[in-house]
C-alpha cells in the first residue's frame, strides 16, 4: 500500500454509495484513472481516494505537518492547487472563523480561488495544514471557504484505510 497514493478530494456527495470513481490530472485530461473511495463523509461533503491504477504517475509529495489548532482570525494563510495544468500559488488572510452561512465547520478565506482548487491544501506562513479549500462565494470577491484543520484531522483519525498506512504519527498534535 505503501506506494499507491491516498488524496483527501472534496465533493463526497458526487461519490455517494461509489466504491472505485475515475480521476484525471488538469495536464493529462485524456487519461482516466481507477481510485477507490477508502472513506467519506456527506456531512463534511469530503472523500479520501487512493489512486491504484499502475498507468498512474506519482504527483510530488508536497512536506507538511497538521496545525496544532484551527486557524485564527486575521492569519495569513496560501494554498496550492491546480486550476489550471500548473500549480497555482494564493495567499490571505483568515476573514472569518466561519464558513459560507455561518458554517462552523468551516473558515472564510480572503484569497482568489478558482475551479480546480477544490480539495487544495490550505497552509499557514510556517507551513502547518491548516485545512482543505472547499468552495468559494461567487457573489462576494476573493471570498473563498475552506474546512477546518480539526475536522479533517477528525475525519482521518476515523479512517480504519488511513489509520493502518501508518500515517497516524501526522495526525498527533505536538500538545
Amino acid at each position: 500500500h505503501r506506494d499507491l497514493h491516498s488524496f483527501p478530494t472534496r465533493r463526497s456527495s458526487d461519490l455517494a454509495g461509489k466504491k472505485y470513481v475515475y480521476v484525471e490530472k488538469m495536464a493529462d485530461s485524456l487519461n482516466r484513472y481507477v481510485a477507490e473511495v477508502i472513506a467519506s463523509d456527506k456531512r463534511l461533503d469530503i472523500a479520501l481516494i487512493r489512486v491504484s491504477d499502475p498507468a498512474f504517475i506519482k504527483l510530488p509529495q508536497i512536506p507538511y505537518v497538521f496545525g496544532t489548532e484551527d486557524a485564527m482570525i486575521g492569519q495569513r494563510v496560501f494554498t496550492l492547487g491546480y486550476p489550471k495544468d500548473d500549480i497555482v500559488y494564493s495567499e490571505g488572510p483568515v476573514s472569518s472563523l466561519t464558513g459560507y452561512k455561518s458554517d462552523t465547520i468551516a473558515l472564510q478565506l480572503s484569497l482568489p480561488v478558482n475551479p480546480g482548487n477544490s480539495g487544495a491544501p490550505v497552509f499557514s506562513e510556517n507551513g502547518e495544514l491548516m485545512g482543505v479549500i472547499t468552495g468559494k462565494n461567487i457573489e462576494a470577491d476573493g471570498a473563498a471557504y475552506g474546512l477546518k484543520v480539526s475536522h479533517l484531522r477528525e475525519f482521518l483519525q476515523n479512517s480504519e484505510e488511513y489509520r493502518s498506512e501508518e500515517h497516524t504519527s501526522e495526525l498527533q498534535s505536538p500538545c
